[in-house]
């Protein structure tokens, strides 16, 4: 079940919401729980961790749907955040909150539905997990929480989007773990990282700027190839 949470200070913008995610539901067959709101106010005082996906109005009077995703990003990173709004020029302020999607109002009827098979895509993604060992437990997580992977003295660090972020420590080497994840959409970049592609914002000067400014060297050896895969990749997205 994909749970859904619609937040609109215009009624008749959550009406339209409700009507499209409840057609596209019917057609496709799927199964979807869907809240709405009228405010941030009321959005932030639901639980915020049980959503999937979330349809935000960016100017809501006196609130802002920029400040309002910060504080929902602190008690869920793994939602699909979908802005829709009547400004395009908030649209560059959505990838400080990792916005999937931006639609326009005047565009939403056109866009709905491919934006949606997008999220679906999404949403299958994030259900995929990883499962290692890590001081002698057994670790399973979502592919999509991983930012990305480093070796060091031996052992191998996997660093994950979590807030608080969380670092595990597994013997697994890092080819290995590179090997199982190029399908996932994982790239080494270096003898010493492998980073997530879905989580990398660009590749520029052999340096790998990741989502949270983090930036990591790249082979200057291997920079073409690897240069070439990343374009690619980002190509399916």
């Amino acid at each position: 079940m994909l749970r859904i949470a619609i937040c609109d200070d215009d009624i008749v913008g959550v009406n339209n919401l409700i009507e499209l995610v409840s057609k596209y539901q019917e057609k496709h067959n799927l199964n979807f729980e869907i809240k709405s709101f009228t405010s941030g106010k009321e959005l932030l005082k639901s639980d915020l961790s049980k959503y999937d996906l979330l349809f935000l109005d960016v100017d809501m009077g006196t609130e802002n749907g920029i400040d309002i995703a910060v504080e929902i990003r602190k008690a869920n990173q793994k939602l699909i955040l979908v802005y829709v709004s009547g400004y395009i020029q908030y649209a560059p302020a959505g990838y400080q909150v990792k916005a999937f999607a931006y639609i326009l109002k005047r565009d939403l009827f056109e866009n709905f539905e491919i934006t949606m098979d997008d999220v679906i895509k999404e949403y299958h993604y994030n259900q995929q997990t990883y499962k290692f060992k890590s001081d002698d437990m057994m670790i399973n997580i979502p592919i999509n929480n991983i930012l990305f992977i480093e070796s060091f003295n031996r052992t191998t660090d996997i660093h994950t989007i979590d807030w608080p972020v969380k670092c595990y420590t597994t013997k697994l080497q890092l080819n290995n773990i590179a090997n199982d994840l190029a399908i996932k959409g994982f790239l080494q970049i270096h003898k010493s990282y492998v980073i997530n592609i879905n989580h990398t914002i660009k590749m520029k000067n052999y340096i790998a700027t990741l989502v949270d400014n983090k930036e990591l060297p790249v082979s200057q050896r291997k920079w073409r190839d690897i240069l070439d895969q990343f374009i690619a990749w980002k190509g399916r997205m």
